[in-house]
Order: structure tokens, then sequence, then C-alpha cells
């Protein structure tokens, strides 16, 4: 059995659901802002729109209702937005020593 069908089988719960989406919201976004010339103010829209993305496409894999599978997806975005802003705006600007 792979790791896939016992994630499918057990179901994820909602803690775990927010996590994946934060990882995938995260390359996702990375990924769209290294292969389009999108400006970078938009980004946390396009982190959370594959957030919601992710969570919903996420079906096989969780037995929640869609409203919670929307939340997940909201909260993981706005993690992704929140770690890569945490990571990189310091160094930016040129400022603090981490």
């Amino acid at each position: 059995m792979t790791l896939l069908e016992l994630l499918a089988e057990a179901g994820l719960p909602f803690e775990m659901l927010v996590a994946v989406v934060a990882i995938l919201a995260g390359g996702g976004t990375e990924v769209v802002k290294r292969t389009t010339a999108i400006d970078n103010k938009y980004l946390s829209l396009v982190s959370f729109a594959i957030g919601v993305v992710a969570a919903v496409a996420l079906v096989p894999f969780t037995d929640l209702d869609i409203g919670a599978r929307l939340w997940a997806g909201i909260i993981g975005g706005g993690f992704a937005v929140g770690v890569f802003e945490q990571l990189t705006t310091p160094y930016q600007q040129g400022g603090g020593q981490r």
C-alpha cells in the first residue's frame, strides 16, 4: 500500500490539510513568480488562489466538507505568504541580520 493510499484511507484532518495546502501554495506561488511577469504586489492573491484550488483538489484525501476545505485553502495560502515574507523581507531591505 502506497503513502497516498494510506492517506486516502485515513482521511486528512483539517490541520494536516492546512499544512499540505501551505506547502503546495508556497511552491505554486514560487513557480508563478519565476515563470510569469506578474507584479510582486499580486503574489499574495496568487498564493490564496492556489491554496483554495489545492484544498478543493485534495478531495480524495479528506472527508471534510467544501466549506472546511475552502477555509483550509485560505489559511494555507495565507500561511505560505507569511512565511515567504518573513524569510525574504528583512534581507531585501538591507536591514536585520538573523
